[in-house]
């Protein structure tokens, strides 16, 4: 082939030096107007004031995608569309393991933005993110864009590292590749950085949207009616329990709500605690005030979407008077604000992550109680049982998201280490991960002689067996909490379980008391065996709680129905003192806080689940 004449060569790069960045910038106007209609701002009101993020419709019927911590303290978040509407939006979805949250505003027929794919994402790639940095001060009047490259893939925590400017008010906003596709969410930068931000992949995230048309959403609030706000709205009333009185007419039953993990791996969880709450029945007679006791349930699946699920189709019922749950923390989370929202009080037998009762937990869980320990209470029992009993000195920690682990890992890491031990590991699984050498092969690593996974039933029952086949871990000591307190666990983990600890609520007749010992018989007459798991008394006292406060407020109209307030309800069990439960004493605080911890150490003496009796095996072995 022949040279090309030097004017041809000179023109040809001329041309292609000059073309791409008109084109390109024709590009990026095209996709800023496609993807500008989608993208919202996301006003949060918390007991600090308002705050505010951004986010971007992934459903037309008004599921809108955004970062988990722009919403998770809110006591009520606003969302303003791009053609001017301002809803209030419900918080339908998130995940405890990345950084992402769904809501769900009213709508049909909204515009949306479509996802890509992020494992085709390349080093070097343009990006562009959209949202609404400093809305407070520049106002809400327009969309946002920055640009910029992929700096760098970090696939292991499922984020894209990008160069593209991100401010206070971006997070949750969309990060767009060149054809106007999600790769990913605006999640965070490094303080102090230049340009060192990052993105959640739009593949995790994907994870947490699928099937949203089986989401159940309590109606919407109605649109504002000012219809265009010349800024993100600021402090907005907080939302109001609707209509609290209920009318229970001569021949109707009175109706208590429960939501508890009762189907699935973790059952005998929410089993155990639904039995408690069938004596505590049988024990009033089945009646309260001259009206039969009616108890309807749902799943709360352990999980912040059947949480969701569970407290919206409870709060639809207009009769229920309150509620005994959630089973987990991870369901209390989202569901009780839901709840709250109806005007219904619940009551957790179980529930222990220590942002459920904090003072600075916001109105939204007004309504919310528990008669359960404090994780920071078990957590701090497990490592002085581990440094103080066993001699543990180097401890690893497996947590798989959840409020619940998050937060008793912690707990247990931080005393540990005050106690003078070392952490070596601090791991994160997913619930449903199977296959735990990866994580176990990294805890090798670090040489520990203690292991503690305060998880549930499945996940923990595959790091029991697959601890005791990791070379170097042969002859480590495990402890897990009361998460996996029960034969179920024993069932799935077999021998390998054999000598590992569990702490637990001290179920011990010699903690609870003398009228425990009545209550062990009666389940064993009722149900032909011991108890399932931790807490069946727990489970007892909130329903005995509960109907002494309606007894307590209820009165009776001129017809002849009894008149029950669900504020009331809620009034009175805020203001239990000196209640003789089985647990113990109990008297509520100003958050919600109403139990008497007695928590204990057990250890399996036996793996063959007919033989789970709690005291016998699992032994108590502390204190």
């Amino acid at each position: 082939m022949g040279k090309l004449p030097w004017v041809v060569v000179f023109l040809s790069v001329l041309l292609l030096s000059l073309m791409p960045a008109g084109l390109a910038q024709a590009q990026y106007e095209e996709i800023v107007s496609r993807a500008r209609p989608a993208v919202v701002l996301v006003a949060i009101e918390t007991n600090q004031g308002v705050a505010t993020g951004s986010g971007f419709v992934v459903d037309s019927r008004g599921f809108i995608v955004t970062a988990r911590h722009v919403v998770e303290d809110a006591n009520r978040v606003i969302v303003l569309t791009s053609d001017s509407r301002q809803q209030q939006a419900t918080l339908v979805r998130y995940s405890t393991i990345f950084d992402a949250a769904v809501l769900k505003i009213d709508g049909i027929g909204l515009p949306t933005l479509p996802t890509g794919d992020s494992n085709t994402v390349r080093q070097g790639q343009e990006v562009l993110v959209l949202g609404y940095p400093f809305a407070t001060v520049l106002g809400a009047q327009s969309v946002t864009v920055t640009r910029g490259i992929v700096s760098a893939l970090r696939s292991a925590e499922g984020l894209i590292q990008i160069d593209a400017a991100l401010n206070p008010g971006n997070s949750g906003g969309p990060v767009l590749n060149t054809r106007g596709d999600v790769i990913g969410i605006a999640v965070a930068g490094v303080r102090g950085g230049q340009l060192l931000n990052f993105a959640v992949s739009i593949n995790l995230v994907r994870t947490i949207l699928a099937d949203l048309s089986a989401v159940p959403v309590p109606l919407p609030s109605p649109p504002s009616s000012q219809p265009s706000p010349p800024s993100p709205p600021t402090s907005p009333p907080l939302p109001q329990p609707s209509a609290g009185m209920v009318q229970v007419a001569d021949t109707e039953p009175i109706i208590i709500g429960y939501w508890l993990v009762v189907r699935g791996p973790d059952a005998s969880l929410g089993t155990d605690s639904l039995r408690g709450i069938e004596i505590a029945i049988d024990d009033k007679g089945g009646a309260l005030l001259g009206h039969p006791i009616q108890l309807i349930g749902e799943n709360d699946g352990c999980n912040a979407e059947e949480g969701v699920r569970a407290a919206t189709s409870l709060a639809a019922n207009a009769k229920m008077i309150a509620a005994i749950g959630s089973s987990c923390s991870s369901a209390a989370v989202p569901g009780a604000p839901i709840l709250w929202s109806a005007g219904i009080p619940t009551v957790s037998p179980s529930n222990t992550a220590p942002r459920l009762t904090d003072p600075a937990r916001g109105n939204k869980y007004n309504g919310y109680l528990r008669v359960s320990h404090n994780d920071l209470v078990q957590g701090r029992i497990g490592a002085q049982f581990a440094f103080d009993t066993l001699g543990a000195r180097r401890a690893a920690t497996i947590h798989d998201g959840s409020p619940y682990a998050i937060n008793l890992q912690a707990e247990f890491s931080k005393v540990f280490q005050q106690l003078g031990g070392t952490i070596t590991n601090q791991e994160v699984i997913s619930p449903r991960d199977t296959d735990m050498r990866p994580v176990l092969a990294r805890i090798t690593s670090g040489r520990p002689d203690f292991i503690y996974y305060p998880i549930f039933i499945a996940a923990g029952a595959f790091i029991t067996r697959q601890a005791r086949d990791t070379p170097g871990l042969e002859g480590v000591r495990l402890l897990a909490a009361d998460g996996m307190f029960s034969p179920d666990f024993l069932a799935a983990a077999g021998n390998a379980a054999s000598g590992m600890y569990l702490t637990s609520p001290d179920l011990s007749v010699e903690a609870m008391g003398p009228r425990y010992r009545e209550f062990l018989v009666k389940h064993q007459r009722k149900y032909g065996g011991p108890p399932l798991s931790a807490f069946h008394a727990h489970a007892y006292d909130a329903a005995m709680m509960i109907f002494a406060a309606i007894e307590k407020v209820a009165h009776r109209d001129a017809s002849g129905s009894l008149v029950i307030e669900r504020m009331a309800v809620r009034d009175a069990l805020f203001a239990t003192r000196d209640f003789p439960g089985l647990t113990g004493t109990l008297t509520c605080n100003p958050y919600g806080d109403c139990g008497d911890p007695k928590i204990a150490v057990y250890q399996v003496v036996s793996t063959n689940p007919a033989t789970w009796n709690p005291g016998i095996n699992p032994r108590k072995v502390s204190p």
